[in-house]
């Protein structure tokens, strides 16, 4: 037997009462085939691609399988997978809420890459700021977001970026910013919808449905819930299948069906039972024990939020601990237990809500500290001086004389030290300002290289159609290029204009006909183009979105409203009407046939339409009888600041 036989075996005696008997079988079976390959490096590759599908649904053997590799590597002295072994232990360990294990480990795997690899450390510090937001200390995650952000930037790490840009949602929706965090989460769906994520789809959904419940708009929170419960259960992803069915219940329950909110609640605590994460246990656990007690089953929801308190493996935050003792507080009270309940009371005011307001708090007060205390050293430095004046005053002329003479040179010290703290303001003026040049510039150098960077997808993309053959594909590959190219128009008028976060409307939409036409080959006098536009600058998070609409409408008429026909016209009318701004696309051609309306609502074009309107909270309708008319009253947009 090799000494790798030997060493399973020992360790199958040694770990078989930490592994329930399925995970034993699989342990053996996985550590059979370990056992016939060649080579150290290649049997940890293996095993670490195992562990990590794994990882979720049954942390206790990837954790095993960890010890295995460490086994390995010791035996053979190498260091080959040491700093994924890391991550691994890092992640699996804040998943099962062993959070100070998790953080050692996070920390390992940082100083190990530490000034040598921008793209590992983008990841590492993402994985610290989901441990710390799991803890609810939301300074630290949001300092460790916005460094993953920044090294994934440096590297242009498009998944971290997104990834990095969903949490900050996250983050500052713990920090009571919903309207700022949902601005977040629609620019995540937009790029996931757009990119055909699976994986972001759901939890865009789910991070926009937490934002609505938190600003009390329940039904539109309800809508994303579900959407996102669809997308969790054709991926069959159990994990987020946990959170689908805690955010349903949630949700329900608030607006009154508890019945349903009960089973919904139910069957999260089920999944995150048989996925073994004590973090997930107890996130669908203290809300199943509140509503339990609302519903009248006092007894099992006291029993269930005691073992949320008692059970040192769900390692929760204060705001979880917080939260249990006020719903036990009820739930006491209802039983009629008063010393119980007011024992959980006491527990209840005496928590912190989380770390991040009595970080807070404790700079609100050294401020004010510092505040009072100059004022009240200039107070009495003011005194002292009145009260010398007075004695030089009241004792005979000379004193006064020198009273004068002092009150003179105080003045005259005041001056002086005015004239340097006001040359000092105009310093740090001078700096501000070339701050904010600097700044500017800087922001104008990334819109001019993401044009750049646009353009040549857009020719990369005509280039590729002059190899395709087959007219659809030849098609598409028009309307992706035409779509790029509409993005890019935005991001060369930001660096040419000085406003470098709105754009002229009407200067933006002549480039983008202009450029439409002459992608369609359509000539002026063939097609005839009327715009009525209002004088309106729009910031570029409401323009990229509402650009790419009209990019796809003016489309659809080019293409398919003017067969058959000699000339036609198309008309564009974007008007604000209060806090409504109202988008009219219109042509005078063939109109919309039903048949042609069904093939045209299951376009990947008309899907975008959709998804932008969803993020710009517009009505969208269409009228295909005279011609065609798209008409969107649009109530979320931004004008430039």
């Amino acid at each position: 037997m090799t000494s790798w036989g030997k060493f399973c075996l020992i360790s199958l005696l040694i770990l078989y009462t930490s592994v329930d008997v399925q995970g034993q079988n699989f342990l053996d079976s996985i550590r059979v085939e370990v056992a016939e390959i060649e080579g150290d490096t290649a049997r940890i590759s293996y095993l670490l691609d195992v562990i990590w599908e794994n990882r979720r649904r049954n942390h206790q053997v990837s954790l095993e399988l960890l010890k295995d590799v460490e086994a390995i590597q010791e035996n053979a002295e190498i260091a080959f997978g040491k700093d994924v072994s890391y991550y691994y232990y890092g992640i699996i360990y804040k998943d099962i809420g062993r959070y100070d294990a998790s953080e050692e480990y996070l920390f390992k795997y940082y100083d190990l890459w530490a000034d040598r690899d921008t793209f590992r450390l983008s990841r590492v510090s993402m994985g610290l700021a989901n441990l710390y937001s799991d803890q609810g200390l939301w300074n630290k995650s949001m300092e460790m977001t916005m460094q993953s952000l920044r090294f994934s930037e440096h590297v242009n790490d498009t998944f971290g970026i997104i990834n990095s840009t969903t949490k900050l949602g996250a983050v500052l929706q713990e920090m009571n910013q919903q309207k700022e965090a949902l601005r977040y989460h629609r620019r995540a769906l937009a790029v996931a919808i757009t990119n055909r994520d699976s994986v972001q789809m759901p939890i865009a959904n789910s991070n926009i449905g937490l934002c609505y419940e938190q600003l009390q708009v329940l039904d539109s929170a309800l809508i994303y819930y579900r959407e996102a419960f669809r997308l969790d259960s054709l991926m069959q992803d159990t994990w987020g299948l946990v959170y689908d069915h805690t955010q349903l219940g949630r949700i329900l329950h608030l607006q009154g069906n508890t019945e349903e909110a009960i089973a919904h609640l139910r069957q999260a605590h089920k999944y995150a039972k048989q996925l073994q994460a004590s973090s997930l246990i107890a996130l669908s656990q203290l809300p199943l024990g509140s509503i339990l007690i609302d519903a009248g089953n006092t007894d099992e929801g006291i029993r269930l939020l005691e073992e949320i308190i008692e059970n040192n493996d769900y390692n929760n935050g204060m705001k979880d601990v917080r939260e249990s003792h006020e719903a036990l507080y009820k739930g006491y009270k209802k039983r009629g237990d008063l010393t119980k309940a007011i024992y959980h009371l006491e527990e209840y005011q005496g928590l912190a809500d989380s770390m991040l307001n009595l970080d807070i708090s404790n700079q609100i007060s050294d401020l004010e500290t510092k505040y009072e205390t100059d004022k009240k050293e200039q107070e009495i430095a003011l005194l002292n001086i009145q009260r010398e004046a007075d004695a030089f005053r009241i004792k005979n002329t000379r004193m006064q004389l020198m009273g004068v003479g002092l009150g003179f040179i105080l003045m005259l010290g005041m001056a002086i030290w005015l004239y340097s703290l006001l040359k000092k303001i105009r310093e740090q003026n001078q700096l501000i300002s070339k701050s904010l040049e600097e700044k500017n510039f800087l922001l104008k150098e990334i819109h001019h290289r993401v044009k750049n960077n646009l353009q040549v997808v857009s020719s990369l993309l005509d280039l590729q159609s002059e190899h395709v053959h087959d007219h659809q594909a030849q098609s598409a590959l028009l309307e992706g290029r035409n779509r790029v190219k509409s993005m890019a128009l935005i991001h060369q008028n930001l660096y040419q204009e000085e406003n470098l976060k709105g754009i002229d409307v009407k200067e933006y939409l002549e480039k983008l006909t202009s450029n439409l036409f002459s992608s369609y080959n359509i000539a002026p006098d063939k097609v005839h183009l009327t715009m009525d536009v209002d004088p309106i600058h729009l910031d570029v998070d409401t323009l990229v979105p509402l650009g790419l609409v009209i990019n796809e409408l003016i489309s659809n008429a080019l293409k398919h409203a003017f067969d058959g026909r000699d000339s036609g016209e198309v008309h564009v009318a974007l008007k604000e009407e209060g806090e409504t701004l109202k988008l009219v696309v219109s042509d005078n051609g063939v109109g919309m046939p039903t048949d042609q309306a069904e093939a045209l609502s299951k376009s990947f074009g008309y899907r975008l339409i959709d998804a932008f309107s969803t993020q710009l909270d517009a009505d969208l309708s269409i009228d295909g009888g005279q011609g065609t008319s798209v008409t969107m009253m649009i109530r979320d947009f931004q004008k430039a600041a």
